[in-house]
């Protein structure tokens, strides 16, 4: 006689299929037709005996009860900010408009790149991001 286990298809459908048919490659073609398909029968261990219960097991082992629980994920601190390093620039007058285009690069800062070749908006992006 074949053993019936309850599963449920793709969190809806609630069926009733052979141990056997579970347990052979009918049941991987049922997951890729109704996606997930879980085992949900309260009564396993009454109704099938230890060698069925080992297969069922080998299969699925997440069913097992006596399976040994995840390991505890490792407790690291973790910093979400550092203390922020400010550069003080002194004597922007005196910098070529490639170094300041450099330095803005460098320190990440956003800047009009199509106003490179203007000065007087270099200083002032410089001086803004100084305070």
């Amino acid at each position: 006689m074949s053993k019936l286990i309850r599963v449920v298809q793709g969190g809806k459908q609630v069926r009733e299929i052979r141990l056997d048919a579970i347990l052979g490659k009918f049941f991987e073609r049922l997951e890729k037709a109704h996606g997930t398909v879980e085992i949900s029968d309260p009564d396993l261990e009454s109704k099938l005996d230890e060698g069925e219960l080992k297969q069922l097991y080998a299969k699925f082992p997440e069913l097992n009860p006596n399976r040994p629980l995840p390991p505890k994920p490792s407790t690291e601190t973790i910093a979400f900010r550092e203390d922020v390093v400010v550069e003080e620039v002194s004597d922007v007058e005196e910098l070529t408009n490639e170094e300041i285009v450099e330095w803005l690069v460098a320190n990440e800062i956003e800047f009009d790149k199509r106003k490179k070749k203007n000065t007087n908006y270099l200083i002032q992006i410089i001086t803004e991001n100084e305070n």
